[in-house]
């Protein structure tokens, strides 16, 4: 009578729990673990390292790069320009000393 009345209940029991998964190898803990793994690397990527800002200050030394490189570039087709203008220049009496004066007089 106690074996039917005591025993034989816990060991169904028993046995009903050993074919249940335990709770902490749940699925669903998998995925609350990795809500709360990502959450923590968006807080301590914000927050802590500030890594928006790192960010924003690369963008700014970027633009700053290229308004110089334009700036350089502005400069350089400058400085080519006049060199072409002193070339055509030094050209044009070339052909000018080469014909010697009696073609200028003919002209």
């Amino acid at each position: 009578m106690i074996i039917d009345n005591l025993i034989r209940p816990a060991l169904l029991l028993l046995a009903e729990a050993a074919e249940q998964i335990p709770w902490y190898r749940d699925p669903r803990w998998r995925v609350i673990n990795l809500l709360i793994f990502v959450i923590f690397l968006a807080y301590l990527f914000v927050k802590k390292l500030r890594i928006g800002q790192v960010f924003d200050n690369r963008a700014a030394a970027i633009v700053k790069e290229l308004e110089e490189a334009r700036r350089e570039k502005q400069e350089a087709q400058a400085e080519e320009t006049a060199h072409d203008r002193e070339a055509g220049a030094d050209i044009g009496e070339m052909r000018h000393r080469r014909r010697g004066p009696k073609h200028a007089a003919g002209s």
